[in-house]
């Protein structure tokens, strides 16, 4: 059977990163981020801007510096995620 989803490396980064920033009790910089979720600094960073973006996260410079959540963790869907990156999934009206 095949998959009735396809999760890109940007979203999985996404869901991700989300999850690591939820669960710590500190900031997280891109390079712990990226070496804790084992992707490239440059592609988490993309995917970073595209949260900042749309409100999900924040991010504060400096030392002490990293993202962390705008909104509750309870707040945000898996597929609030996957859509932001991927767009929004198409119905191939399937049986069931």
């Amino acid at each position: 059977m095949s998959k009735i989803i396809n999760i890109s490396e940007a979203a999985s980064i996404a869901i991700h990163s989300t999850v690591a920033i939820a669960k710590s009790k500190n900031k997280l910089n891109a390079n712990e981020l990226a070496q804790m979720i084992n992707v490239s600094k440059n592609h988490l960073s993309a995917v970073m801007q595209v949260l900042t973006k749309n409100g999900l996260i924040a991010s504060e410079r400096g030392p002490k510096g990293g993202f962390f959540l705008k909104k509750n963790a309870i707040e945000i869907s898996l597929l609030d995620l996957y859509k932001l990156i991927d767009g929004i999934i198409e119905d191939y009206n399937c049986i069931g």
